[in-house]
């Protein structure tokens, strides 16, 4: 296998990481949760499910979140401000200029924002990943939402040998 084989295949499993920690934020209180995301579980392929379904056991949680944080300092913190931070970006763009007309989410992988916030439900939208991320979150949405709306466009991508431009273009 070739290096670059190796580099796409590492790079297209990062996306359960930060998923599967938003998807078991949805198990805390409300009023504890950084961020509110309850197509994040959803839209995980089965066995990612499962463990985020057994994640609401406030002992199972915990644990869960001592050992990602002893793994690497503030990846908690980090996944789930990162997430909302973004949303309040994109919505006070939306909200606040007319001149967005189009977005485009590149290393798109399991990221929900383009399907629960309101605000973006009207704006062409290409979210942009690796073949393997792409045909995965189709599945996701598939069965989380039944169908992909119609301003949303999924677009699968080699990063490394092809150009974002070109591809977008087709």
């Amino acid at each position: 296998m070739t290096q670059s084989k190796i580099d796409t295949k590492t790079a297209a499993q990062t996306g359960i990481g930060p998923t599967m920690i938003v998807a078991i934020e949805q198990h805390f209180p409300s009023n504890q949760r950084v961020i509110d995301d309850p197509l994040a579980v959803e839209i995980l392929p089965t066995v990612f499910r499962l463990i985020v379904k057994t994640m609401r056991l406030p002992m199972l949680r915990n644990w869960m979140v001592n050992v990602s944080e002893k793994k690497v300092a503030g990846i908690w913190s980090a996944m789930t401000c990162r997430k909302r931070y973004i949303d309040e970006k994109v919505i006070a763009v939306v909200q606040d200029e007319d001149s967005v007309k189009a977005i485009v989410n590149l290393g798109a992988g399991y990221d929900t924002r383009c399907y629960r916030l309101p605000d973006l439900a009207n704006i062409p939208t290409w979210e942009v990943d690796q073949p393997v991320n792409i045909n995965a979150k189709r599945k996701g949405l598939q069965r989380a939402i039944g169908t992909i709306p119609d301003n949303i466009t999924l677009v699968p991508i080699n990063f490394v040998e092809q150009e974002v431009r070109t591809v977008l273009q087709e």
